[in-house]
């Protein structure tokens, strides 16, 4: 039995189990050492029959109860500026040069945008959300696509919490489609902030460029979060338990232990931060408890999740760049980042563009 026959067979176990609600037993004399060790790998629970059984169940952990933070007044959101539209609809339009297309309503059909070169690519949907990949957007899926045009969840992204509480706020207030890019505002905690994701035309690797102003006369804090939940390959449900996390500096890194290309997401600004591996923390954080417990390793729900406290002066502007890709190991991940340079990257990627889209142009009454 070869390991592909095994994973289509452990398929059809896990479909019959789901049916007939119960164990599946095979034989393990018939099972070659490399398929027993295939097994290991994906399985979430290992026990052995012939030791203690209450020595071998792991400890549980329970997230520690939610402590809501101190409430108080929360600034009023804050209106995006006007922007004059051409061939505008009740949806958006286009800007007056027409190299941005501004989604100012949810439109009434799913509309994705496509980031790519020749080795990577991503998908940025209307309400900022989407999915990468690399090499294969089927075969080689970075972060989870989920196609589900009415719910549309987040496998990848950036999004803010404040000291007051609240829903996180994803940047989807206002997206724009543009020539290589994608950028995503929102004014909703009081604070002007706009994200720009762009696509290097040949490097494997995407930028996540957050500027945060705050226009008020009071000190702002809060936590800004970049997560990616790995699924590097197919399906996540097959990977999962084989996707082994680690830290390197302020590069968080993923790999499939049956192999393939690692996914990575680094923040590229010297300031303080914490992190997990862990999608458990990905979702306490979504909720509202912030702190990180910079667990790695592998057998837990594999994600990458930075967070970075900032502080806002009245009237300050400040911003910041991650870092989203893929390569063929740890060395060449890290030697990407070294050399990468986000205003380099972003007027290579404006003018790959303008050149590609401006040869011909088209006037029509």
């Amino acid at each position: 039995m070869s390991i592909n026959e095994l994973e289509m067979k452990c398929r059809e176990l896990r479909q019959l189990q789901a049916l007939a609600h119960r164990g599946v037993a095979l034989q393990q004399s018939a099972l070659r050492p490399e398929e027993r060790l295939l097994l290991r790998s994906r399985s979430a629970l290992l026990l052995e029959g012939e030791a203690d059984l209450e020595a071998q169940l792991p400890r549980l952990r329970h997230a520690p109860p939610a402590t809501p933070p101190p409430r108080q007044a929360a600034p009023a959101a804050l209106a995006l500026a006007d922007e004059s539209l051409h061939d505008a609809c009740p949806y958006g339009g286009f800007s007056q040069d027409g190299r941005r297309y501004l989604i100012l309503k949810t439109p009434p059909l799913p509309w994705s945008h496509v980031l790519a070169n020749p080795r990577f690519g991503s998908l940025v949907t209307e309400r900022f959300g989407g999915y990468s990949f690399y090499q294969n957007a089927r075969l080689f899926r970075l972060t989870p696509f989920s196609n589900d045009p009415v719910e549309d969840p987040r496998g990848e992204g950036v999004f803010l919490l404040d000291e007051y509480g609240g829903e996180p706020d994803f940047l989807c207030g206002r997206v724009q489609y543009g020539q290589g890019f994608a950028v995503g505002e929102s004014g909703a905690l009081g604070l002007y902030a706009r994200q720009t994701q762009a696509v290097d035309p040949k490097l494997p690797v995407k930028l996540l460029h957050l500027r945060l102003h705050n226009p008020s006369a009071a000190v702002r804090t809060l936590h800004v979060y970049a997560f990616a939940r790995w699924v590097l390959g197919e399906d996540v449900r097959l990977n999962a338990m084989g996707i082994l996390t680690w830290r390197k500096g302020r590069t968080l890194l993923a790999r499939n232990a049956l192999g393939g290309a690692l996914g990575f997401l680094a923040l590229l600004d010297e300031l303080p931060f914490s992190y997990s591996c862990d999608g458990e923390e990905l979702a306490q954080a979504l909720a509202g408890r912030p702190r990180l417990s910079c667990r790695q390793g592998c057998g837990m729900e594999p994600c990458a999740l930075l967070e970075v406290p900032l502080r806002l002066e009245p009237g300050q502007t400040r911003t910041l760049c991650f870092a989203l890709g893929a390569a063929g190991d740890e060395a060449e991940a890290l030697a990407l980042l070294e050399g990468l340079d986000p205003q380099a990257l972003f007027r290579r990627t404006e003018a790959y563009w303008d050149d590609l889209l401006s040869r011909i142009r088209l006037d029509t009454p």
